[in-house]
């Protein structure tokens, strides 16, 4: 099955997604990339997707920067990369209460697939090959701090313009049904 698809374009309008890893109390996917062998230990990263997974775009976060993004930091309300996913995912998932809560919305699973995914990839992609292009000189001298920190913080306000887009996307592309 591809990205975003439920296995099925028609059915009910609400698919369950209890036993699914993408469900309503997902907050978060990560992935810790080991360096690979001739890299030296700063090509190191965790890579964040700070939402449900098919609402977000991942960011990497290099122990050599010495910080997180500021987009990502922690604070008392939702990070500013968090923020616009979760407006996302309140389509994805229209009830918070009881049974319902378990369930996705299929016409908005077919708003997210066709008009967030392709810009959520796109700008995973570019980040991908900044990462490997920053890697790539890493292998002969290491990272600063500061430029460790620079490619983080421009993968998350890359993240962050491509789910705003996504949700606007969404929002013009729900009004006009």
């Amino acid at each position: 099955m591809a990205i975003g698809s439920t296995g099925a374009e028609t059915g009910p309008p609400l698919v369950y997604t209890a036993d699914s890893v993408c469900r309503l109390d997902t907050v978060s996917a990560v992935v810790l990339e080991a360096p690979a062998a001739g890299e030296r230990p700063e090509a190191a990263a965790m890579w964040i997707v700070p939402s449900l997974p098919v609402t977000g775009v991942a960011v990497p976060v290099f122990p050599a920067a010495g910080s997180v993004p500021e987009l990502l930091s922690a604070r008392k309300e939702a990070a500013p990369l968090v923020a616009p996913s979760l407006s996302l995912r309140g389509r994805l998932y229209p009830e918070t209460r009881g049974e319902k809560k378990r369930y996705m919305d299929r016409a908005a699973i077919g708003l997210v697939r066709t008009e967030a995914l392709p810009l959520l990839l796109a700008a995973e992609e570019e980040t991908f090959r900044e990462v490997e292009s920053a890697r790539a000189a890493w292998r002969k001298a290491s990272p600063s701090a500061a430029s460790a920190k620079a490619l983080s913080e421009a993968a998350a306000a890359r993240a962050l313009a491509a789910v705003e887009a996504a949700e606007a996307a969404v929002a013009k592309a729900a009004a006009s049904r």
